[in-house]
């Protein structure tokens, strides 16, 4: 595709169609991330739940107040499974809350990431890769909140 055809009427901006299909695009990228993440962290504090003794060395636990993994395997459950499912399916039903949505669960991704890497680091690959996932879900969270503001889009009409 050339130049002309996705410049309208020398204003700078790409036809109403094309823009429509590329805010489809990265918000289809941003539901799979989350709902990627949601099912990683649903399964992980699940086994994390129903195995506090055998899933990873209590000595990691040593000077917090935690005795087993089972709490920190609901707040894993929680926070990274149940609230990026909760935002994906807002974001599904098109509410207007999603967007905010997105940013918290980047947000929170990340403030996951860099307390487990504070605290135990036993596979920083792992926390490196969900640190940028979190990094490009917050990005992208806060884009639909500045574009949304500016009448840019809305992310309501993007699955229309």
């Amino acid at each position: 595709m050339t130049m002309e055809k996705t410049v309208s009427r020398g204003t700078g901006h790409r036809d109403d169609a094309s823009a429509l299909r590329a805010a489809k695009t990265r918000l289809r990228w941003l539901i799979s991330l989350e709902g990627f993440v949601a099912v990683t962290g649903f399964g992980g504090g699940a086994y994390m739940t129903t195995h506090p003794l055998s899933v990873m060395s209590l000595q990691f636990l040593r000077g917090t107040w935690f005795h087993t993994w089972r709490w920190p395997g609901l707040a894993l459950m929680f926070f990274i499974g149940i609230c990026p499912a909760m935002v994906v399916a807002a974001a599904l039903r098109q509410r207007k809350e999603a967007d905010l949505g997105h940013l918290c669960v980047g947000v929170g991704l990340i403030a996951w990431v860099t307390l487990e890497a504070a605290w135990i680091v036993t596979s920083a690959g792992l926390q490196i890769a969900f640190g940028l996932i979190g990094f490009g879900i917050a990005w992208r969270g806060w884009r639909n909140l500045a574009d949304g503001r500016r009448g840019r889009h809305d992310s309501r009409d993007e699955f229309r």
